[in-house]
């Protein structure tokens, strides 16, 4: 080969370079992982959407209400009554037929869902109470529990 002449250039086949040819292969995203995961039936969400729907609409209605009113002020107090019902029986249920199969599964996490009902119902109870004061100040407690 003279000095004149251009070497010819050494090309390797991609091939040659193994698996990491074009660059690491990127992780899969979340959304990714999600679809491949086996389907699971999941009882939890739409129910504590909709107990969390009663708790924010009698809220609301709470926020609304003009405790000067006793029109106002009754229906304040049967929102909250029924929103009140629900809770218990939603919270009997799981305290009943739920936490139990799930102790089953993992028993520190049913462990941890235990602890929220005793308090719930605490909150509850000082509704039913008679006050001394007047409705207005039962409501307004539920208010700050919500």
């Amino acid at each position: 080969m003279s000095s004149t002449q251009n070497p010819t250039p050494i090309t390797t086949p991609a091939t040659s370079l193994g698996p990491n040819a074009a660059g690491p292969t990127p992780a899969p995203s979340t959304l990714e992982l999600a679809a491949q995961a086996p389907a699971r039936l999941d009882s939890f969400t739409p129910i504590h959407k909709g107990m969390r729907r009663s708790l924010f609409e009698t809220a609301l209605l709470l926020a609304r209400t003009d405790f000067g009113s006793p029109a106002e002020t009754a229906a304040a107090e049967e929102a909250t009554t029924t929103c009140l019902g629900y809770l218990r029986e939603h919270a009997e249920h799981e305290d009943r037929h739920v936490i139990p199969r799930l102790a089953e599964l993992d028993a520190a996490l049913a462990a941890a869902l235990e602890i929220d009902h005793p308090r719930l119902e605490r909150a509850a109870l000082a509704q039913d109470k008679p006050a001394a004061d007047d409705a207005h100040k039962r409501v307004y407690e539920l208010n700050r529990c919500v």
